[in-house]
């Protein structure tokens, strides 16, 4: 099940790179109005949610890195191919729109305990629960 949720995380991530060739790239998330569908409180025990949680490079079991930096802006690295990003966070959602995508930001629901950064879909989340799990780069 993992191995397929990966697959597809994959294959999102190929089409998202195929469509910046399509686009003028001029666009942020800063310049959209999207707010995300829903949030929910944090569990007890976790560090508060907010983009000082997730500044900082994360690494998960395939070599993959996410680097959220403090100006809202990131990169998504799968072996050396290097995606830029914008983000927001509100609450545990965490909004991505990935730079020179034409398409709508996608919405995550996560998590930050400790050194481990968790996230998944927030459209399936209640199905599918967190299904990525990266570790803080120290």
């Amino acid at each position: 099940m993992k191995k397929t949720q990966l697959l597809i995380f994959l294959i999102v991530i190929v089409m998202v790179v195929m469509c910046m060739g399509c686009s003028d790239g001029n666009k942020s998330a800063k310049e959209t109005n999207d707010s995300p569908i829903e949030t929910s409180s944090e569990e007890e025990g976790d560090i508060p949610v907010g983009e000082s949680s997730l500044v900082g490079s994360w690494k998960n079991e395939i070599n993959f890195q996410f680097t959220f930096n403090e100006d809202g802006t990131g990169t998504f690295n799968m072996n050396g191919m290097e995606l830029p990003f914008d983000y927001e966070i509100d609450g545990d959602t965490l909004k991505v729109v990935t730079m020179g995508a034409e398409n709508a930001p996608d919405f995550y629901k996560f998590k930050v305990e400790g050194d481990v950064f968790s996230f998944g879909e927030l459209e399936t989340f209640s199905s599918t629960g967190y299904t990525d799990e990266y570790n803080r780069i120290k």
